[in-house]
This record gives structure tokens, C-alpha cells and sequence, in this order.
């Protein structure tokens, strides 16, 4: 047995070196293979054009070019006459092609990294199948060996419809006009990331912040889906605290073990939280509070609580000595728990707020789950017709969970997080040939104007800057191809539009700063001079590398203080 568990760990860890090889090599060996085409296309000469890096292991001469694969394969290499400062005179170089053939040589490598997300995509598409648009059903497409979903009996293509009795996200639906929502700037497709300092998931958790509110407003934080740009899609609305009188419900189970020493503090921690008002007497004995919603009374030892006038029958673990006082092992954690249904928190939000919230789908799925680690959790599936609750445990493991700062900033801080071992997805349908190439090229479109907008949104101090280095994206691919060989390929076009727009920045060494220098001499209608030209390259890659580094450096200590 143990022997099959080395040999299996051994084919995992494989199968993920294999698709962080391919994914990253394929998308750095397209875009030389852009360039090396377009220089072909503009006759000009190319001393070599080679797959993989380090040591030529073979290589053969063909119409002037050594066609070559060496020692590591991993990406490309191509390497074009006449392109380093000073070689203008080189017989067919670079540089003695018209202007346009010197700019469509060097686009072509963005240009490439483009198509490769595009057909990424398109087999994506074709192969594995597109959402349907009309569904945003969470469907459990894959379940992990040995992980929480196994155990609580989750099968593939099992629908998350509910969780806890939650079948409805924060993604806002509707607005009703002249509703304190509308007032306060919230619109359809506003996803609630936060309120008050706290991230939450369900409208349930946002009723009672609002219900609980000390002050008059709370801040909330979210993301407006329907957004032009990203950089406007950040923001932050105060809503008025909500009137939750008569909506309590006490919950008066036994809680966690408390530590000695801690008396009546989890019973007090409730109330002040609730802006309630507590009498402490003076043998410590016994406590007497009040606030606006529950008017509690109870005598340590006592196994009846009186709440509103009403008798509450306790169950208290043995006490023990702490000091002069007597203190119980397991305390009442829920005590002034505001229990209000998931039903009853949709009417509150309707009725006081003028809001109404999307069906549970993917995203809320995932979202919840992150945000319980550790917790005892209801999922309620439709199996073949018929509804079945079952009930997981969630692990804890570091991940990373958005969510909006009071200054109106989405950040992804690294936290400890849930998680069940499941791939979740929304029913889809497998597209045909020319629809997946329509498809393949939106994507790719999208996914390049997306990044854009991330990196205008990280300089206006929108988003935080928490890009991965090289070591953050092998680990992400070697987590994606735990999922399934559609997931890496996803993964693979966005890395791939993300080059496209890298490439453009016009520093050294990439293409966008050979596309300025061009622009530059076609302005002042000669080459510069190597010297010069020589001292930018060389600053270029010396920032390049400097970058390199610090995201080396950020990527090892992600991994060693989160995993």
C-alpha cells in the first residue's frame, strides 16, 4: 500500500509538471513562432529558430535557417539578423526591411499570443462545452479523492441549490426606485462583497450586520458587475442600520468550550455587539441585560434562562472553580444568536431596503464555502429530480478571498479558507466548429481587454497589485490540473492574453518597446545610435530582472507561509 501511494503521488506530481511545461512553453514558443513567421513572410534572414532553451541538442540548416530544439523544452527562441544596436548593415536584416515589415515582425508575437488564447478557447468550446447562458446552476462536475465532499456522499452532477437554507447570493437583482438602496447608489448587478469590515456571501449575513449595527449607517463594499471598466466597477455605499425588532429568536444551545476564567464574557460580547446594555451584580453571580431586542436574565448554575418573560430551558457542561467564581466549561456561544431565517432576511432586504438578490449560483457557491473553514455546513442537492440535504465539513487551508476596503479598494488577502475537494461548474453544451471559433475569439478579445483594465484598475489603486511571479503560476497551473485538462487550457489563455499585453509595455525587453523605438525613428527619419539605444536596453533589463527577482522572492515566501 504505501508503495502505490509513492507511485501515485509520483503520477500526480508528473501529470502536473507535464502541463506546467506545456501551458507556459506553449504560450512563450507561440510567440516566437509570431515573429519568426512575419520576419520569414518580410524575407528576412533568421540565423536560427529553436523549441525549448539552453543547450543546442540538435539542429539542422534549411534555406539559410538552423531549425534547432535544445536542452530544456520549455518555450522557444528565434533569432533574427540585424536586430541588436549597430548590425543596420547586416545583408537582409532587420533593419533593412521597410518600417511596416519591422513593426508587423514585431507585433506578430503579441499578436500570436492573441491566437493561442483564441484557439484554447475554441477546444475548450468544441471539445468540453460552453455555459448555457440561460442556467446558473452550480453543478458538481468532478469530486476530489479523500476530501470533505467524498465523505459527505457529493456525486458528479449533483446541483448545489441551497446552503444552510441559502438559496440566493448578494448579486442584486433588482432595485426597487426610490428604495434606500437606489439612494444610496446601489444597482442591479452590484455583487456585496462586504459589510462593515466583514466579508460575507449571503443576504442573511447582511441583514443581521445591518440589524446589529451600533451606528445608524454601514459601510458596504462591492463590485458592479455591469461595470464598464474595472477601475469603475469598485465601489462603496452606506445603507441605514435595519429595524430587526421582533425578528430575534433566541438560540440557546450549549456553544464551543470556553476557557476558565471567562464567566458570563460570551453572554456580555453578544450584547454589547447588539448594542445592548449589561448589569453586572455584585457576587458575580448572576447577570441581568437588556437591549433592544432581548431582555435576558440568568443566574450562573441556573439551568433556566428567562428571556422576554419567557423560561429557557439551559444545557450547561459541569462547572469549575476559576477564583470566586464559578465558570462552566461549555457556555452558551449562540446565546443572542439573531436567528433570522434565510426566507425572512430576503423579505427585510425587500421590504426596508428595496433589494432584491440572484438565485445561489457558482460563484456564491464558492464564495460561502470559502468563508466557513471549519464549520459544520447543510448542502442542499438536487440529485436526479429530488433534493437532498447533506452535511459537510469544509477543510481549512490557505487560499485567497476578495473583498472590498472601506477606502473602496478590492483586495485578495491570503486567509484561511474552506474548502471541500469538488470542482464546481454550470450545465453546458458542447458548441460547434465555427461557434467555437466566434466564441474562442470573444474570449480571447475579452481576456485581453480584461487584463487592461486590471492593469489601468491597479494604477488608479482600484485593485491591489497581488500578480503571481513564475513560481505563483506553475503552482496555480499544477492546482488547475488537478481539475481537469479544460481548466489548465482556460488557465493557458489567459496566460497567454496576459503576454499579449506585457509584450506591449514599451520597456526593454519587450515588444512594445521595439515598436516606440521604431515609431521614434520614423519620426526623426533615421536610426538612433547604438549607444544610446545600447544604455536603454541594458537599464530596461536590469529593472526586468529586478522585477524577476522580487516576484521569485514574493512567490517563496507565499509558498512557505501559505502553501
Amino acid at each position: 500500500m504505501p508503495g502505490q501511494i509513492i507511485l501515485d503521488q509520483l503520477g500526480s506530481f508528473a501529470t502536473q509538471a507535464f502541463w506546467i511545461l506545456f501551458i507556459l512553453g506553449l504560450c512563450i514558443y507561440s510567440h516566437e513562432l509570431g515573429h519568426f513567421v512575419a520576419a520569414k513572410l518580410s524575407r528576412m534572414a533568421v540565423h536560427e529558430f529553436a523549441f525549448g532553451l539552453g543547450p543546442r541538442l540538435f539542429g539542422r540548416k534549411w534555406r539559410g535557417t538552423v531549425y534547432a530544439i535544445r536542452a530544456i523544452p520549455f518555450g522557444g527562441m528565434v533569432n533574427i539578423a540585424g536586430m541588436e544596436p549597430g548590425e543596420e548593415d547586416v545583408p537582409d536584416g532587420f533593419h533593412t526591411r521597410p518600417r511596416w515589415q519591422r513593426m508587423m515582425t514585431i507585433f506578430a508575437g503579441v499578436f500570436m499570443n492573441v491566437v493561442l488564447a483564441m484557439v484554447l478557447f475554441w477546444i475548450i468550446a468544441v471539445f468540453h462545452g460552453v455555459p448555457i447562458s440561460d442556467s446558473r446552476i452550480a453543478v458538481v462536475r468532478k469530486v476530489m479523492a479523500g476530501e470533505p465532499a467524498e465523505a459527505a456522499g457529493l456525486q458528479p452532477g449533483d446541483e448545489i441549490v441551497g446552503i444552510d437554507g441559502n438559496r440566493h447570493n448578494l448579486v442584486v437583482a433588482a432595485v426597487e426606485p426610490d428604495s434606500v438602496a437606489e439612494q444610496a447608489g446601489i444597482g442591479p448587478g452590484y455583487f456585496i462583497l462586504a459589510a462593515s469590515g466583514q466579508d460575507i456571501a449571503v443576504p442573511g449575513q447582511l441583514v443581521q450586520i445591518l440589524g446589529r449595527a451600533k451606528e445608524n449607517e454601514v459601510w458596504i463594499g462591492a463590485v458592479d458587475l455591469d461595470a464598464a471598466t474595472l477601475t469603475d466597477s469598485v465601489t462603496t455605499a452606506r445603507l441605514p442600520r435595519l429595524d430587526i425588532r421582533g425578528e430575534i429568536t433566541p438560540d440557546l444551545r450549549a456553544g464551543p468550550e470556553v476557557k476558565a476564567g471567562v464567566s458570563m464574557w460570551p453572554l456580555r460580547r453578544a450584547f454589547e455587539e447588539t448594542g445592548g446594555v449589561v448589569h453586572w451584580f455584585a457576587d458575580e453571580k448572576r447577570v441581568h441585560a437588556v437591549n433592544q431586542e432581548l431582555d435576558i436574565s440568568l443566574e450562573i448554575g441556573d439551568p433556566i434562562a428567562t428571556v422576554n418573560s419567557q423560561q429557557h430551558e439551559l444545557i450547561l457542561a459541569p462547572y469549575i472553580k476559576h477564583g470566586r467564581t464559578m465558570v462552566p466549561r461549555q457556555f452558551l456561544a449562540n446565546t443572542v444568536a439573531v436567528a433570522i431565517t434565510p426566507e425572512r432576511a430576503l423579505e427585510l432586504a425587500h421590504q426596508q431596503l428595496g433589494l432584491s438578490f440572484e438565485p445561489l449560483d457558482q460563484a456564491g457557491a464558492i464564495r460561502y464555502l470559502s468563508l466557513q473553514p471549519n464549520a459544520e455546513i447543510a448542502l442542499t442537492v438536487r440529485r436526479q429530480g429530488r433534493e437532498l440535504t447533506l452535511a459537510v465539513h469544509p477543510g481549512e487551508v490557505w487560499g485567497r478571498s476578495e473583498t472590498v476596503t472601506a477606502d473602496g479598494k478590492l483586495i485578495s488577502p491570503h486567509r484561511r479558507t474552506g474548502r471541500i475537494g469538488v470542482l464546481l461548474g454550470t450545465p453546458t453544451r458542447r458548441a460547434g466548429v465555427l461557434e467555437g471559433l466566434v466564441i474562442g475569439a470573444g474570449q480571447s478579445a475579452g481576456s485581453v481587454v480584461m487584463v487592461v483594465q486590471a492593469v489601468r484598475a491597479m494604477i488608479a489603486g482600484k485593485i491591489a497589485a497581488e500578480g503571481a511571479g513564475p513560481i505563483g503560476i506553475m503552482a496555480l497551473t499544477a492546482e488547475r490540473a488537478a481539475a481537469g485538462w479544460a481548466a489548465v487550457l482556460s488557465l493557458g489563455g489567459l496566460i497567454s492574453a496576459n503576454l499579449a499585453v506585457i509584450n506591449l509595455f514599451p520597456i526593454p525587453p519587450f515588444d512594445g518597446f521595439h515598436i516606440v523605438l521604431l515609431s521614434y525613428e520614423g519620426i526623426i527619419r533615421r536610426r538612433i545610435s547604438a549607444r544610446p539605444e545600447t544604455i536603454i536596453r541594458m537599464a530596461g533589463i536590469f529593472l526586468i530582472m529586478l522585477l524577476f527577482v522580487w516576484l521569485v522572492a514574493k512567490d517563496v515566501s507565499n509558498l512557505l507561509l501559505y502553501g
